[in-house]
Formats: structure tokens, C-alpha cells, sequence
């Protein structure tokens, strides 16, 4: 029943007898006849008073009808693809909320959260030792910063240096601390069992440990429910602050979590901002105060207010993306904003957090990703807005701020229903199609011009953005690496385009009209197995061009690099020397036969890059990052053949002789 009709029909309702006219008159306190002077007019109240109460009988029940309806609540309509519009809700209680999460529910639109996987242990004979080309004499000073995508944009990483110590947190969940004058360790702490440290940030004399505490209550026993808690669900991302004014006696000065799984975060202007995915179980019983995310300060449990939860009229899924703002320096307690819809990955700037969604549309069976964009504020963090484009994007780099407008990059899937095949009862859908776009939005998140139809059939395998000009790297058999010009923000245009063998997983700026990529080395066919880095010429757009490449292990094995899945073990040493992290598989006598997890040094100088050493730091298993102070180099790698599999290794840069390695 629409609104009006609702209106129409509280309008024609009977009049209760007790507020009938004779009957008002009855009850006043004095029968008589009274008049109330005005200027120029007088009137009887035994008629006007009878009026009166039936016009606000009427207004009572316009104002009850509407006070229901709105819920306290405060509405916002929000422009998204297609010039399609939604509603988003801001309420006052929870009621209106546990009423949306009962109608998902009813939906059944219910998605799993995701278990983290771990990789498969082995282990093959002899070690490869360190090699020099040349005498590599050149000595390196200061000590290293995370890679990161955004100027004044700190990541998370599992090591961090202030130049005098060396903090590393590991798979183990301890923070190891070591003394860069005698490289040993000066102390450790070790977290709970039920606690995963994923990564940390350096602030002052502070440092803050991001990671996840392991549910191990029993809970989500429904039909249709997630029972793996402790695994997924039911997580809580958990966040230490300790003083390192002496790194020998780190002291605790807060803790805090929020509800859901980590996503991920992010340090700027002294403030960390912390993204998890929380999913209600709206199975059991009833819905309740559990189906609100919460906020745990130093042992003290409050759920997130009402009106900072945003309500967005279209979600289909029983899940928030939590955000939580702490300013380290300040020490007061986090501020926390919450959006009923999930977060999958993120990108900052010194501005603006957006949290990214990927759905899939069963009506158009696309895929598509929604961008949640939240405005930093003196008071913490808030929700302003959504926009939505057709596709998928890579990572974090598929997003890019520049003077007030986001760039996005994505690849669209294009699904056909197909009743050939039969999975477990279920249709399967093929992917039919695939094409490639850069999308230019508004600060409102509105679509205002895009570049489509990039390399039909193909998707994207790396994107870097660097101010007006956007390079994406597409791959099928070839690579190509497309030059995009973002100058004026409603009319983007393809300016140059380069097709070479293999293709790029990683794209890092040079500098001087440089663009590096690191990824597979391959043939007109497609990837060989080899691992290669090319140096690209962009100075002119209009023709970029390959001026150097060189290959890892020259068709003797295969590999990969953790580079392509974590830029943060990229290492930069200076304007023209870097690290890259590689896990190789050699062939001996045409078979796998040896192996090493090695960091090669390389150098670039007028557009040509060349190999200067490999510092091999174990047999098998799998770089996760590292830094350096002057001439040595510390990395944290998992030893799959160790007895402590997370270990910290310490070489010199000049001679490339191990210095030190240390159990985390």
C-alpha cells in the first residue's frame, strides 16, 4: 500500500465518540457562551474548540503515521551507476537496522566469510650462496621506508626501522626488537595464543601492531551458518600500542579491537585507520545487540552508536565494514563509523579512506564493485557517499585520488547462463566476455568519464597511477601496456600503447620518464616460466617504449615473486638501486633439483637495469619483507625447512656475507 493510500485511508477513520462535537462542548468548564476579542473579529468557542480537536486528531495521526514510517532517521539519496539512485540511512536506534538484517535474512542472501589459507611445507637440498657481480662497492647510508602507494600514507609491514633498531613481528605473534650496532636481539614480546600479528607501524616512540584475535567460543550453529568460529566469522581485528622510549623494555599503553576479520589499514597525520569485515550471525534465535558491530577499549565493550552505521538500501549480505580512527599521539579512545556492506580492500590518501566491495549483479550477471568513500575529520571518520562501476578491480592500485577526482581501473566479466554444465545441482556460469576500463568519479562518487572496451578478451595485470596519466597492463598472450591520459577528467583518452612478450604484475615509477614492471618473462605464445623486469620509456606518451629487460633465471627454472601480491617487499636502496624478492625452482639435469629464496639487487641508469647481487636467505619458503640501516640488510623470511619457520636474516650489502640470523 503506497503512502497516500495509507494517508487516505487514517483520514476516513471514525472519530471517537468522546471527541464528537456535542460532546466537547459538554466537557468545557463553562457552558456559556464566551467570546475572546480580536481586533476586528471575535469567535464562539463552542464551535472553534470542536474544530480544533479534530485537526489535531488529524495531525496526530499524519505525525504517527510519519514518525513510524521515518524511524528517527536521517536520509541521504546517493547518485551510482546509470544514474540509478539508492537510499542510505542513518537512525537513531538499532530497530530499523535488526529489521533489515531480518529481511536479508529472509533473502537468504548469505555470504561465507573467507578462511585464510597457509602455504604447502617442503623442502629441497642445498643452499645457493650469495652472489656479487662486480665489486658492488658502493655504500649504502641511511636506512629504509615501507614501500608504500600515496606520499604521507603509511602501510602496515612486518618490518619497520627508526635507523637505530630493527622491529619485526612474525608469523609466531611476537615483536622481535634488534640493536643495528651489534645485531642482536634487545627484546621480545609475545602475544597471545588466540592472537595473529599481521603488521605494525613505527609513530614517535611508539610502536602499533595490527592483527586478528581468534574467536573460540561456539557460536553460529544455524542451518545455514558459517560454524567455523574461530577461524572467520566471528573474529576480532586487535590493535597493541606500546612505548619504545626504551626498546629493551617495551611497555603496553593500550589495546583495543573492533568486531570482524582484518582487512586492512592505514597511518596518516598521526592517526590509524583500521577496516574489518564484520558478519552478523542473524541465525540464531533472534536478532539482537550481537548483529551490531562493537568497539573493545582497554577491556571496556560498547557497541557502535546508531547513527554512526549507515544503512545503505540495497544491501543484500549480513556484513559491515568497520572503520575505526585512533590518533596515536593523543592516546584518546577510537572513534569507529560502520557501513552495512562488506569491505574486500582499501586505498587512502591524506584525505579521503575508500573501502572497496565486490558484488556480483545476477540480474545483469555482472560483476561489480561498489566504493565506499569516508572523509577524515578532526573528530575521527564519516561516511559520505558510494559510487559504483561495472567490473572487478586488481588491488589497491587499481584507485587513485587527484585533485578532488577518483580513478578507477577494472575489468568486467560478462556472464552467460549456460545449462551445458552442472555443478553439484547448480548452473555454472562461464565467462563469456572480458573487457577493460578506467572510470573517472567525482568527490560524489558520480561517474563523470571513462575509457572502455580496453583489450577485449584479455584483464588487467597491473595499474599505476602517477598524477593525469593512468598505465595499465593488460595480458592473454601478449602484453600490453596501455598509456591513459586523465588531463581532463570528463574525456580520458588512450594516447599510447606498447605490445610485448609476457607481461607485468608490478608497476614502480623510476623517475626522469622511467616506469619499471616486474613479472613474466614469455613468448608470442604466452609466459615461459622465467620471471623477467622490464625498464619502460614513457617520457612520451604518445609511444612508450621497452629499453631494457632482463630475465632471473634465463630459462633454467620457474619462479615468482611475493612482489606481486605484497608491493611492500619492495625494497628501494636509493634513486636508481632496489631490492626484489624472488622464490626460485632451478632445473638440474631437466628437472627441479634446487631452490632459493633470494633478494636480487638491481641497478638502472639511462633506461638500462642490470643485476649487481643475490643475497640468498634460505633454501625454500617464501620472502615477507625488509629494510636496511647503511650497509646491512635485514629481511624476514619464512624457512619452510627450519625448526622456527619465521626467521630474521641480517647481510651485508657489500660483500653479501650473511651477518646474522635470529629466530622470531
Amino acid at each position: 500500500m503506497s503512502k497516500k493510500s495509507k494517508l487516505k485511508n487514517l483520514l476516513n477513520a471514525e472519530i471517537p465518540e468522546n471527541l464528537e462535537k456535542e460532546n466537547i462542548i459538554e466537557i468545557l468548564p463553562d457552558k456559556s457562551e464566551k467570546t475572546v476579542s480580536m481586533p476586528k473579529r471575535s469567535f464562539n468557542a463552542k464551535n472553534f474548540l470542536p474544530a480544533v480537536a479534530s485537526i489535531m486528531l488529524v495531525c496526530g495521526i499524519v505525525t504517527a503515521y510519519w514518525g513510524i514510517n521515518s524511524r528517527d532517521k536521517n536520509v541521504t539519496t546517493e547518485t551510482v551507476e546509470d544514474g540509478d539512485t539508492i537510499e542510505v540511512m542513518k537512525y537513531t536506534n538499532y530497530e530499523p537496522i535488526f529489521e533489515m538484517l531480518e529481511k536479508i535474512k529472509a533473502d537468504n542472501k548469505i555470504y561465507s566469510a573467507v578462511v585464510d589459507g597457509s602455504g604447502v611445507d617442503f623442502a629441497l637440498p642445498e643452499k645457493e650462496s650469495n652472489k656479487l657481480n662486480g665489486s658492488n662497492e658502493d655504500r649504502i647510508d641511511g636506512y629504509g621506508q615501507t614501500n608504500t602507494q600515496e606520499n604521507g600514507v603509511d602501510e602496515g609491514d612486518v618490518i619497520k626501522t627508526d635507523g637505530q633498531y630493527v622491529y619485526a613481528v612474525s608469523t609466531n605473534s611476537a615483536l622481535t626488537i634488534v640493536s643495528a650496532k651489534t645485531n642482536q636481539v634487545v627484546s621480545k614480546t609475545v602475544f597471545p595464543e588466540d592472537v595473529i600479528i599481521y603488521e605494525m607501524y613505527l609513530s614517535g616512540e611508539k610502536v602499533v601492531l595490527v592483527g586478528r584475535k581468534i574467536c573460540t567460543e561456539t557460536g553460529n550453529t544455524g542451518e545455514n551458518s558459517d560454524s567455523l568460529c574461530g577461524i572467520s566469522a566471528n573474529d576480532d581485528t586487535v590493535v597493541y600500542v606500546y612505548g619504545t622510549a626504551n626498546p629493551e623494555n617495551p611497555v603496553k599503553h593500550r589495546e583495543f579491537s573492533q568486531s570482524g576479520a582484518y582487512e586492512s589499514s592505514r597511518l596518516t597525520d598521526g592517526k590509524l585507520y583500521t577496516v574489518s569485515t564484520f558478519y552478523a550471525n542473524i541465525y540464531g534465535e533472534e536478532i539482537g545487540n550481537d548483529c551490531i558491530p562493537q568497539i573493545n577499549c582497554d577491556g571496556e565493550e560498547k557497541m557502535i552508536s546508531a547513527n554512526d552505521i549507515s544503512v545503505i538500501t540495497d544491501a543484500d549480505t549480513p556484513s559491515y565494514a568497520v572503520v575505526t580512527v585512533y590518533d596515536i599521539e593523543s592516546d584518546t579512545e577510537p572513534e569507529a563509523e560502520a557501513v552495512l556492506g562488506e569491505a574486500q580492500n582499501i586505498y587512502a590518501t591524506v584525505n579521503n579512506l575508500y573501502v572497496v566491495d565486490e558484488v556480483y549483479d545476477e540480474k545483469d550477471l555482472k560483476n561489480k564493485t561498489n566504493i565506499y568513500r569516508f572523509e577524515y575529520s578532526d573528530d575521527g571518520i564519516t561516511y559520505k557517499c558510494r559510487g559504483t562501476v561495472t567490473g572487478r578491480i586488481l588491488n589497491q592500485f587499481a584507485l587513485s585520488e587527484y585533485n578532488g577526482y577518483l580513478r578507477v581501473a577494472v575489468t568486467e566479466e560478462v556472464y552467460v547462463e549456460t545449462t551445458a554444465a552442472v555443478v553439484g545441482g547448480m548452473v555454472e556460469n562461464s565467462v563469456s566476455n572480458q573487457t577493460n576500463s578506467v572510470y573517472v568519479l567525482n568527490m560524489n562518487m558520480q561517474n563523470v568519464g571513462s575509457v572502455e572496451n580496453l583489450a577485449k578478451g584479455e584483464q588487467i595485470e597491473a595499474v599505476r597511477f602517477m598524477e593525469n596519466t593512468a598505465y595499465v597492463v593488460t595480458f592473454e598472450r601478449t602484453d600490453p601496456l596501455f598509456v591513459i591520459d586523465l588531463t581532463v577528467p570528463d574525456s580520458p583518452k588512450v594516447k599510447g600503447e606498447l605490445k610485448i612478450t609476457g607481461f607485468s604484475e608490478y608497476l614502480h615509477p623510476l623517475g626522469n620518464g622511467y616506469l619499471l614492471g616486474v613479472g613474466n618473462d614469455g613468448t608470442e605464445d604466452g609466459t615461459n616460466g622465467d620471471l623477467k623486469l622490464s625498464v619502460f620509456d614513457v617520457s612520451d606518451p604518445c609511444n612508450p617504449k621497452e629499453t631494457s629487460k632482463i630475465t632471473v633465471l634465463n630459462g633454467t627454472g620457474y619462479g615468482y615473486s611475493p612482489i606481486n601480491s605484497n608491493h611492500k617487499c619492495f625494497v628501494s636502496l636509493g634513486e636508481n638501486e632496489f631490492l626484489v624478492p624472488f622464490t626460485l625452482h632451478k632445473y638440474v639435469n631437466g628437472t627441479v633439483g634446487k631452490d632459493s629464496v633470494c633478494y636480487v639487487r638491481y641497478k638502472t641508469e639511462n633506461g638500462q637495469i642490470s643485476e649487481s647481487a643475490r643475497y640468498v636467505l634460505c633454501d625454500s619458503g617464501e620472502a615477507l619483507g625488509g629494510t636496511y640501516i647503511n650497509s646491512t640488510f635485514y629481511a624476514v623470511v619464512n624457512n619452510y625447512a627450519a625448526e622456527t619457520v619465521c626467521q630474521l636474516v641480517m647481510i651485508n650489502l657489500n660483500t653479501g656475507e650473511e651477518t646474522g640470523r635470529v629466530n622470531l
